[in-house]
């Protein structure tokens, strides 16, 4: 707020009079700097000033938390406590397994979703995808030079079709679920990740 001391004190008047388009920060900088210029203000003003701010902390805030609900709402939708609900590893875990390691990840979650759900059709296949599309994917990729984005994009868009066709194919866009711990996925895919990484920069010597 470092620009309010440089204000006239019509021009800070106007922060006051049109204060519900200014952060709050701003108008409490203003109102000490207004006092510190000799303005009075009663009580009544600063109750209703301070109202005004309040108002608008809470709606800020409360846009904040509509803005992340509906943004996650689309991979919370289906996850319940009902302990009869198979225990899942979630659409947002595989999405992100896949893209930070790679599709077979992924597709292996998946298929071991699709053993705890009453249809046990697909198991196989979801492997036999992860597996073929992970090894396209890495002789795509080792015939062109090494390319950061487009090992992010392929992996992207495995997990898309992942979600988008074996989740909704083999387990259901609505079926119900428990979320499943993730940390023995997790410490594979980084003790894989960093086999990975070694196995790479030995091939370079």
């Amino acid at each position: 707020m470092a620009t309010i001391p440089s204000k006239t004190d019509e021009e800070l008047e106007g922060y006051i009079t049109n204060r519900r388009k200014y952060v709050p920060e701003a108008i409490s900088a203003t109102i000490d700097e207004l006092q510190r210029r000799g303005r009075v203000f009663t009580d009544e003003e600063l109750e209703e000033i301070v109202r005004d701010k309040n108002e608008q902390i809470d709606s800020e805030r409360k846009e904040d938390e509509e803005l992340w609900q509906s943004s996650s709402k689309g991979w919370n939708k289906n996850l319940v406590r009902d302990e009869n609900a198979p225990a899942l590893y979630s659409e947002r875990v595989i999405y992100i397994f896949s893209a930070v390691f790679f599709v077979l990840f992924g597709s292996v979650l998946v298929a071991l979703n699709i053993k705890r759900t009453e249809s046990k059709n697909g198991f196989w296949q979801v492997l036999i995808f992860g597996l073929s599309y992970t090894a396209g994917q890495i002789a795509i990729l080792d015939s062109i030079p090494r390319n950061s984005i487009l090992t992010i994009s392929f992996n992207l868009f495995g997990a898309f079709i992942l979600q988008k066709f074996f989740w909704q194919k083999y387990i259901g866009k609505d079926t119900k679920y428990r979320a499943r711990p993730v940390w023995i996925p997790l410490a594979i895919g980084v003790v894989l990740s960093a086999l990975f990484i070694l196995a790479a920069i030995a091939s370079e010597y």
